[in-house]
C-alpha cells in the first residue's frame, strides 16, 4: 500500500526507512525537521509491504522558469533488506502518476556521484543526467 503521510503517527513510521539513507539522523532530529519541512511544502509518501514500511519518498512541488511546474524528489529510499523486489519501481510509478495528475511538467532529483546503483535505477526508468549540481556550504 502506498499513501501520502500527513499525520505525526504516519511520520513516526517513516523514520525507520529514512534512517537507511541518513544513518546519523536521530529520531528527535527527524521529528523536528519533518515538522518544519512539511509546513514549507515537503510531502512524504510511504510504501508498506503488509504492515512494514519499506520505501520512503520525500518530495516538493514548485514552479520556475527553468523547469516549469516540477516535482523534486528529495529522498527516495528502500530498506536494504527489501531492495530489488520492485518497491522502488512501485513508488516511482505512483509518484509519476501523482505528478501527471497535478499537471507537473518535469520530475527532478539529485543523486550523489557515488550511488551507481541509484543512477542505474533512474536511467532505467527514463531519467537523464540533464545538469550538474553545484553547492557552496556556508
Amino acid at each position: 500500500m502506498i499513501q501520502l503521510c500527513t499525520t505525526e503517527t504516519q511520520f513516526d513510521e517513516c523514520y525507520s526507512v529514512l534512517s537507511q539513507l541518513y544513518s546519523d539522523l536521530t529520531q528527535v532530529q527527524f521529528k523536528e525537521r519533518i515538522s518544519e519541512m512539511s509546513a514549507n511544502g515537503y510531502q512524504i509518501v510511504l510504501l508498506r509491504a503488509g504492515n512494514t514500511p519499506v520505501c520512503y519518498c520525500g518530495f516538493i512541488t514548485g514552479e520556475n522558469f527553468a523547469c516549469g511546474r516540477y516535482l523534486y524528489l528529495c529522498e527516495l529510499v528502500t530498506i536494504e533488506a527489501y531492495r530489488s523486489r520492485g518497491y522502488g519501481e512501485q513508488m516511482l510509478d505512483w509518484l509519476l502518476h501523482y505528478a501527471r495528475d497535478l499537471r507537473i511538467e518535469t520530475v527532478h532529483l539529485d543523486s550523489p556521484v557515488t550511488r551507481h546503483q541509484a543512477h542505474k535505477f533512474y536511467m532505467t526508468h527514463g531519467f537523464v543526467q540533464a545538469a550538474y549540481h553545484f553547492e557552496l556550504k556556508l
